[in-house]
């Protein structure tokens, strides 16, 4: 494997660690976000509840002024509060409609409080064009006390299940929030090591071989030319390991070819003189020869 590829598989590595961690991140983020959107729900509904009930139970406080001392004060703030229960009453409505649950337990909730209202109003009118005691009778009757019980024992219901609610998303989101906080740390770490454990894996894998690349040329120049450097991988620097030996190869072929041929030159010179010697002797011995025989004649 290259160079180039080593560091593209290391860094491959990272960025696959990388895209765990968004994702589980991510994910985590996804619960977190629901969780918290239950919470708000919860919190909303729990505190529609508690106004709708404290609304209602207003209303029947000015509703029984208003019979018992006809003051106009206490009817608008039963009309007030008539008012305040029925705008609760819609908030209640909007923030359970996107859960099935809410829904069918505030399913019955409207018409038992629209006819609570409607008694009171009734009482109330009776109260304006009669006089009190018929007004009173009608208290009398026990009708409101029923509808408010009925009313209660929903309202209780469902704030017991958005309690429940409300504890279990503030469970899931604290777990969410743990998970996250979990992955990213471990991320980062083995992240961070994964980094360092990549870089020495590569550094060691390139400055190894240049190292006894670099040995090798220092043993060659010095004039050990049958010195080889050892090939341990397939990427530039064993390439370039490769080349150097065959390099060197050539270089030993040529300086082993170069000694043969100053050799045999050599050999060709000792011939050569010996040759010489020889035709020299042999000159000498008929130059001797030569003068031996003009100085016998001349006797």
């Amino acid at each position: 494997m290259s160079i180039g590829r080593k560091i593209g598989a290391g860094f491959g590595l990272a960025l696959l660690v990388l895209l765990i961690v968004s994702g589980m991140s991510l994910y985590g983020t996804d619960i977190l976000t629901d969780t918290t959107e239950e919470l708000v729900r919860s919190e909303l509904t729990i505190e529609q509840l508690r106004q709708l009930t404290a609304h209602l139970v207003d209303a029947e406080a000015y509703q029984r002024n208003y019979i018992i001392t006809g003051k106009e004060e206490f009817l608008n703030s039963y009309r007030a509060s008539v008012t305040e229960s029925r705008a609760t009453l819609q908030r209640l409505n909007e923030a359970t409609a996107s859960s099935e649950t809410r829904t069918r337990q505030a399913a019955n909730l409207p018409a038992l409080i629209e006819a609570r209202l409607a008694y009171l109003d009734e009482t109330v009118e009776l109260r304006r064009t009669k006089d009190r005691e018929a007004a009173l009778e009608n208290v009398e009757k026990g009708t409101g006390n029923l509808q408010m019980n009925q009313i209660r024992r929903i309202t209780r219901e469902m704030l017991e299940q958005e309690q429940a609610l409300w504890i279990r998303s503030h469970e899931d989101a604290s777990n969410a929030s743990r998970l996250i906080r979990v992955v990213v740390s471990l991320g980062a770490i083995v992240g961070v090591l994964l980094v360092l454990g990549v870089s020495v894996v590569l550094t060691r894998g390139i400055t190894g071989p240049l190292e006894r690349l670099m040995s090798g040329v220092e043993t060659f120049t010095r004039g050990t030319l049958a010195h080889r450097i050892e090939v341990h991988n397939e990427d530039e620097t064993g390439k370039l390991a490769r080349a150097f030996n065959a390099m060197a190869e050539r270089r030993q072929e040529s300086e082993a070819q170069v000694a043969r041929q100053s050799a045999e030159r050599e050999q060709a010179l000792r011939t050569v003189a010996e040759f010489v010697n020889q035709l020299a002797g042999a000159s000498s011995e008929i130059l001797s020869s030569t003068s031996e025989q003009v100085a016998s004649a001349q006797e």
